[in-house]
């Protein structure tokens, strides 16, 4: 008697000192505070219910969550039934339903197990689908940590570049040599490099000006002296003709070319 009065609220528990044995305060005390069968109790329940996800929790944070909410809603919204067998059943039919909301809130990383769960017949009970699906957090958290010995890092790193250089090796290796059918030049080819052809036009067009360049000044030279030529063989036709002194003496400020007096 004293455990329940010391239990309550000092001002609860002044309403109940007169009473003589702990049963009249605790059926008093149920009738008074008691929330069993409160219809906006048991809506709020079932909305919290409804929006709790893992998300971010822990597979047992979820799991003990929903079991919470799950003995609040027994006890706000019990179902009393008559017959034994209506209670068995209604018990399975509870016990499934709170299997498929406890799997439906799960992460997506959970959906190889999930499928499996639901696909077993006769449905597992709750405790057991909450085992495999911890067991299963359990190896992803395992398999997901990093090496326990750097020694172990090195040689995994070490492997990983082994395995890289020897994949680009290969892979240089089967790949083809293009080589152009137009120029004769590597790694390229007519079709996939559209320069290389307006490369050897640049090319051709500037040796050709440069052969140009030098072939002028040599034309220049023998056109002048070809003229040259010309012009001193009518002279000294005329010179002959008239009977004028020698036309070697009176055009050598011609400056003929000298290679080209011994044809006069």
């Amino acid at each position: 008697m004293s455990y329940l009065l010391n239990s309550m609220d000092p001002t609860v528990a002044r309403g109940y000192l007169l009473m003589d044995f702990a049963t009249d305060i605790w059926i008093s005390a149920e009738k008074t505070f008691s929330m069993k069968k409160n219809t906006s109790q048991c809506y709020e329940i079932r909305k919290k219910l409804g929006d709790t996800k893992q998300k971010e929790m822990f597979v047992f944070q979820y799991y003990s969550t929903l079991k919470g909410l799950w003995h609040e809603l027994d006890y706000y919204g019990p179902f009393n039934a008559i017959n034994p067998i209506d209670a068995a059943t209604f018990q399975e039919w509870q016990d499934n339903h709170r299997l498929v909301d406890f799997l439906a809130g799960l992460n997506v990383e959970f959906e190889p197990i999930r499928a499996q769960i639901l696909s077993t017949k006769p449905l597992p009970s709750l405790e057991d689908a909450f085992s495999s699906i911890q067991s299963e957090d359990t190896r992803r958290a395992a398999m997901a940590l990093p090496a326990p010995q750097e020694r172990s890092a090195l040689y995994s790193d070490s492997t990983v570049a082994n395995v890289a250089f020897r994949g680009k090796t290969s892979c240089a290796q089967a790949r083809p040599m293009h080589v152009c059918d137009y120029c004769g030049k590597e790694k390229h080819t007519r079709d996939s490099v559209g320069s290389c052809m307006e490369d050897l036009v640049i090319r051709k067009n500037h040796n050709i000006h440069s052969s140009l360049l030098l072939i002028r000044p040599l034309f220049l030279l023998l056109l002048v002296s070809l003229l040259q030529l010309l012009l001193y063989r009518l002279l000294r036709i005329r010179c002959r003709r008239y009977g004028i002194c020698s036309a070697r003496n009176i055009f050598l400020p011609l400056q003929i070319c000298p290679q080209l007096l011994p044809c006069l």
